[in-house]
């Protein structure tokens, strides 16, 4: 286990009850679901964690992918050669960032070789050259969908719109595994919902699309696309009741900890194992 310690300075160990977060995200949310102490953790007290090899390849590959789309909306599309280039600059870029923690079975030239194959793969599929308008890349937004509740804050990796005027909200996946794509769109309802909502307060449209990308991190890389069906009033429904139950949880003050087999892989294990009662410690 990793040795955590608190960062005092941007968190707060002995929050009161009635706490409300600035904002909540969708991975927000589904931290506090899986685990309320989990979420006091990473988003109260601010605990920084080290980031994995995954999670750094993924972010290199979609800053490089978020470059293509980008130079697609201004008609200037990057050619292969550009879009691996501009993967590499930003990997030398992100390691002093983030600091990776690189393993034995994961070293730095391992890692960087698998994301040159995966953007490779990606500029070779159908998808690298989807000739649907895009309405943005990466937006960042925020509203407030809920009386007395923190805003819906989220970022889109892509948004494409189909030739009929349809508004499809597409999401980027890095995977270690070929995916069960009807499981994954359970799994990603709450995020693609969210981004639904999002779009529907901003722009005042429908966004009942939705699209899941996934780029797979096997031996011999592939690229997926999943189009899900049109999102229904139950899923948007459900979504709501889930958010004011968070929001309900989290002014409530409960951050008692879940078990769970996802205690297996988590690195705050040891410190719910010591909880006693009232606010994690």
């Amino acid at each position: 286990m990793i040795s955590l310690e608190p960062n005092h300075q941007a968190g707060i160990s002995d929050q009161p009850d009635g706490f409300q977060p600035p904002y909540l995200s969708p991975s927000g949310i589904k931290s506090y679901l899986s685990c309320p102490a989990k979420y006091y953790y990473e988003r109260v007290m601010k605990i920084k964690l080290p980031t994995s090899a995954a999670l750094f390849i993924g972010s290199c590959v979609h800053a490089a992918l978020a470059s293509l789309h980008r130079s697609q909306m201004r008609g200037e599309p990057m050619s292969k050669q550009a879009v691996l280039a501009e993967y590499g600059s930003v990997f030398q870029q992100k390691l002093d960032e983030d600091k990776p923690a690189f393993t034995a079975k994961q070293p730095r030239e391992k890692i960087l070789e698998l994301g040159t194959k995966m953007v490779d793969v990606f500029m070779d599929s159908k998808l690298a050259s989807d000739d649907r308008p895009s309405l943005g890349v990466e937006i960042h937004m925020e509203e407030d969908i809920m009386n007395d509740a923190p805003p819906l804050q989220g970022i889109l990796d892509l948004v494409k719109e189909d030739p009929g005027g349809e508004i499809v909200i597409t999401d980027l996946k890095t995977t270690a595994t070929t995916p069960d794509l009807k499981l994954e769109a359970w799994l990603n309802e709450i995020q693609l919902v969210a981004y639904a909502v999002l779009m529907r307060y901003a722009l005042g449209r429908e966004a009942n699309r939705a699209e899941l990308w996934f780029l797979v991190k096997t031996a011999k890389p592939k690229v997926l696309r999943y189009r899900m069906n049109e999102l229904t009033d139950v899923q948007f429904e459900r979504f709501h009741s889930i958010y004011r139950r968070v929001v309900d949880g989290i002014a409530d003050g409960d951050f008692s900890p879940r078990p769970s087999f996802a205690c297996r892989f988590c690195d705050f294990r040891e410190r719910c194992q010591q909880w006693k009662g009232g606010l994690p410690a």
